[in-house]
């Protein structure tokens, strides 16, 4: 602030994951500050993707054989994580 001014030096938008978005617009909606058709219309369809792959193969893990191990990552961080 200077000489009744507000500066704003550096900004970026904020990102957040498919869960977090979804929790948001949730909480919009519980606080009736849109709508439930506002809230879905809100949330970009790549964060709905990474929303329900979380939980589509929660029942499947255990099925499966644990072939690696690695860092958890968000969608395309697949190529930095290590396998052993």
């Amino acid at each position: 602030m200077e000489e009744n001014h507000l500066y704003i030096l550096q900004t970026r938008n904020g990102k957040r994951t498919g869960h977090a978005a979804v929790r948001i617009a949730v909480d919009m909606v519980g606080e009736k500050l849109i709508t439930k058709k506002d809230a879905v219309r809100r949330i970009r369809p790549i964060r709905w993707l990474t929303f329900w792959r979380r939980f589509s193969t929660g029942n499947q893990r255990n099925k499966q054989k644990k072939i690696g191990t690695g860092l958890a990552a968000g969608p395309g961080g697949g190529l930095w994580s290590r396998r052993f």
